[in-house]
């Protein structure tokens, strides 16, 4: 499960985009690469999840306690909601594992 807290940074005032669109489609995608000029060390890593808006304050406790252990930040907690994703597909490339073709070499 991978959580993400709204924080407290100034917004325009309307509700976020973000959060309107999950309230609408829950099925969200997170995307993590890291670039380097070395092919060998490319890689990306994608997850096809569902998210919830979660807003009471039982339902983030949890969520947040771990952000609040490790970031000052987090020590007083965000006063908007937390968007909770839990695990689906994932799939990823590493240029490591590649022939050079750019194919998978599994």
């Amino acid at each position: 499960m991978v959580d993400t807290a709204v924080d407290r940074k100034p917004k325009s005032g309307r509700p976020l985009r973000r959060l309107h669109n999950v309230g609408e489609n829950p099925v969200v995608m997170m995307l993590a690469d890291h670039y380097s000029e070395d092919w060998e060390t490319l890689w990306w890593v994608r997850a096809d999840e569902k998210a919830a808006i979660l807003t009471g304050q039982r339902q983030m406790a949890e969520p947040l306690r771990s952000p609040a252990d490790r970031y000052w930040r987090y020590r007083e907690a965000p006063t908007g909601p937390v968007l909770a994703m839990t695990a689906g597909r994932r799939t990823g490339w590493s240029g490591a594992r590649a022939d050079r073709s750019g194919a998978r070499a599994d």
